[in-house]
């Protein structure tokens, strides 16, 4: 999908179970979404990094083989304020809303989800609207 097909922002998924990522990207694309998947937090901090500002979101697992999402969302929300990050947890809330309850673009997503409810979440925090186009 080229940025002139797309309707809604390029999405970064970061989860390390190949199946709930690769489920969440097939179904964010059929709604719409360009998703770039990672698997580990620094494979996701280094596609935000490099991505030049084209990445409006990202889908952040709690548990990362190589650190804590929760710690990965707040480097995102630092070094990168336009992005909103979805963070999702298979522990419930633990904690995240107290946490992140400040930063309106920040979102907590229990584990099980729909890529429908990151839809919900996404339109939530930003007015979504198609990438600009140069």
């Amino acid at each position: 999908m080229t940025i002139q097909e797309q309707t809604l922002p390029i999405v970064l998924l970061v989860e390390d179970e190949i199946l709930i990522r690769l489920v969440a990207s097939e179904g964010l694309g059929l709604l719409g979404y360009h998703v770039v998947e990672a698997g580990t937090a620094r494979d996701g901090l280094a596609t935000l990094r490099e991505a030049d500002g084209s990445i409006a979101a990202a889908v952040v697992d709690v548990g990362l083989p190589d650190g804590k999402g929760d710690d990965l969302a707040l480097t995102i929300r630092r070094e990168m304020p336009e992005v909103a990050v979805i963070l999702a947890s298979g522990y419930g809330d633990n904690g995240f809303k107290a946490r992140f309850g400040n930063d309106p673009m920040i979102r907590v997503l229990s584990k099980p989800y729909q890529p429908e409810d990151i839809d919900v979440l996404l339109r939530e925090l930003k007015d979504v609207r198609p990438v600009p186009q140069s």
